[in-house]
C-alpha cells in the first residue's frame, strides 16, 4: 500500500496477500494486548484452535470461509463478521485479474479518478494467458474448426483438450479452477501421489484457472 496513491495488485499464491489483514490485528494485539488473532490453514491443530475461538480467545480468524466454517460456523453464526481476501474491495488485492475483471474493479472503486493509481503485477495477468470453451460440431468438419488455432505449425502455443459432452468439460474447468485455491503443501501432495499412479491427470500449472467461461 502507498500513502497517496490508488492501489491495484495482482499477486499469485504464497505472495503475502493475507498479510495485509494478518499485520493489522498483529498491531492492535500488541499494541494494547485485547484483540487476540489467529491464523486457520491446514496445517492449525484444529482441536485446540476451535476450542480457544469458541473460547473467545480470539477477535481476529483470519482464515478461508470454508475452512472456518466447517469447524466453528454453527456456534458463532451470531458473532460473524466476513472480509473477503482474495478478491476483497477494501484492500484492492487479487491472484486472478483478467483485463475485464482488472477494468471493472478499477472502474467500481473509482481507482485513479481522485488520486494517482499504482498498478503492481506480482500475478496472472498477462496476455498470453487465457482459457476459452468451444463447441465444436464434431466429424470430418472439426478439422476445419481447430484449425485456425495453429497459423504456424512450427510456434504452437495453445494446449487442446477435447471433451465428449458439454457435462465433462463442465467438470474439467471446474477442476482447473479448483486447483488454483489449494496451498503449496497440498499442491506438493497431489504432486507426489501423481507420481505413485494415484491420480490419471496432474494439472501442473494454474493459468487456466485465470478467465472464465
Amino acid at each position: 500500500m502507498l500513502p497517496g496513491y490508488d492501489t491495484l495488485t495482482v499477486a499469485g499464491t504464497g505472495a503475502g496477500k493475507t498479510l495485509l489483514f494478518v499485520i493489522p490485528a498483529l498491531i492492535l494485539e500488541k499494541g494494547d494486548g485485547t484483540r487476540g488473532s489467529v491464523c486457520v490453514n491446514q496445517n492449525t491443530n484444529w482441536k485446540k484452535i476451535k476450542r480457544e475461538i469458541l473460547q473467545g480467545k480470539y477477535q481476529v480468524v483470519i482464515s478461508s470461509p470454508e475452512a472456518f466454517s466447517a469447524i466453528c460456523f454453527g456456534a458463532l453464526t451470531r458473532h460473524m463478521s466476513f472480509e473477503r481476501g482474495v478478491a476483497t474491495f477494501v484492500w484492492r488485492i487479487s491472484a486472478l485479474e483478467t483485463c475485464e475483471t482488472k477494468n471493472d474493479v478499477v472502474t467500481f472503486l473509482h481507482l485513479g479518478a481522485y488520486r494517482p493509481l499504482r498498478e503492481t503485477n506480482l500475478g496472472k495477468f498477462r496476455d498470453n494467458i487465457e482459457h476459452s470453451v468451444y463447441q465444436t460440431k464434431g466429424g470430418a468438419g472439426s478439422h476445419s474448426e481447430i484449425n485456425h488455432f495453429f497459423p504456424d505449425p512450427s510456434k504452437v502455443k495453445k494446449t487442446l483438450i477435447f471433451m465428449d459432452s458439454d457435462g465433462q468439460t463442465i467438470n474439467l474447468t471446474d477442476v482447473f479452477r479448483w486447483t488454483v485455491d489449494r496451498a503449496e503443501p497440498e499442491k506438493q501432495g497431489v504432486a507426489e501421489a501423481f507420481k505413485k499412479n494415484e491420480y490419471l491427470l496432474l494439472i501442473p500449472i494454474e493459468l487456466l484457472t485465470t478467465a472464465s467461461m
